[in-house]
């Protein structure tokens, strides 16, 4: 019955419209540097993610945060820095492991890829993505996701880097794999 092979081929493209993630082509992947490495003597207790700090003037938001406490996030990257709240304390994006006291703890500066897309990437702030096929390999996320950090405009975004790239500008054909529309535009 053509009825029954009509619902049948209905189902197949609603799965296939559902599974597929299209890879968004990338124009030019470029990032920025902001703040200092630091190391301050902290202390902090375990399972709170509020760190007492020398001096919080120096430090800021996203700065990745290693040492005696500290682990890795849910996405296997270092614990960053949420938000500053006052002149000796900071909030991580996740808790201590332990319980520290005067310990020395590395902040490394912010790291902050620009993407700029072909077409509109109808992103939002927190979307899960990775970006994938760059030749410059330190602006891949490889295996790992990251989130969009923020939108620029409807063509460009920002995400965070592990580490500097060994070159200013991304090359080879970068694309952009959206992991999850949650809280999207679309």
């Amino acid at each position: 019955s053509s009825a029954a092979s009509d619902v049948y081929k209905r189902q197949i493209q609603t799965s296939l419209a559902i599974n597929f993630t299209p890879q968004i082509p990338i124009i030019n992947l470029t990032y920025a540097t902001s703040g200092t490495d630091q190391v301050q003597a902290c202390s902090g207790t375990i399972d709170d993610n509020m760190l007492t700090v020398a001096d919080s003037s120096v430090l800021e938001t996203n700065m990745a945060v290693s040492g005696v406490g500290v682990s890795v996030d849910s996405f296997g990257y270092a614990v960053k820095i949420a938000r500053v709240v006052d002149a000796t304390t900071v909030q991580l994006t996740d808790v201590l492991t332990q319980t520290i006291s005067n310990e020395q703890i590395t902040f490394k500066a912010v790291i902050t890829a620009e993407c700029r897309t072909t077409k509109p990437h109808q992103l939002s702030v927190g979307l899960q993505i990775k970006v994938i096929d760059c030749d410059t390999p330190e602006f891949n996320t490889g295996n790992k996701q990251t989130n969009v950090l923020s939108v620029t405009d409807e063509f460009r975004f920002t995400y965070l880097l592990e580490q500097e790239p060994s070159q200013s500008v991304g090359a080879g054909f970068p694309t952009l794999a959206v992991l999850s529309w949650n809280d999207c535009m679309v």
